[in-house]
């Protein structure tokens, strides 16, 4: 199985070894595929169990302005996942 590590961070915010900066905000979102864990900051907010099966899994961003919040949507495959991270921030990075 391929085993990925990624996240988002606000573009102005550090992290070092996913582990925040002391003074900076650490609200990044990450996917873990091999532990089968989505965190936001420290806190796991959905967890499943790992198989050997493939599958997709998306982040959908809306960033639009006309919207009044932005979010970020999870999706396994085509069914739309039951967290929704509200409030993020117009410019993120990705981290590996």
């Amino acid at each position: 199985m391929f085993n990925q590590r990624f996240g988002f961070i606000a573009a102005e915010d550090e992290i070092m070894n996913n582990i925040p900066i002391p003074g900076k905000n650490f609200r990044a979102i990450t996917y873990d595929e091999k532990e089968g864990i989505i965190r936001l900051g420290w806190m796991e907010v959905f967890r499943w169990i790992p198989t050997q099966d493939k599958y997709r899994i998306t982040f959908e961003l809306d960033l639009r302005d006309d919207v009044e919040q932005n979010t970020i949507r999870i999706f396994h495959e085509t069914n739309e996942g039951p967290i929704v991270f509200v409030n993020v921030t117009k410019i993120l990075k990705l981290y590996v």
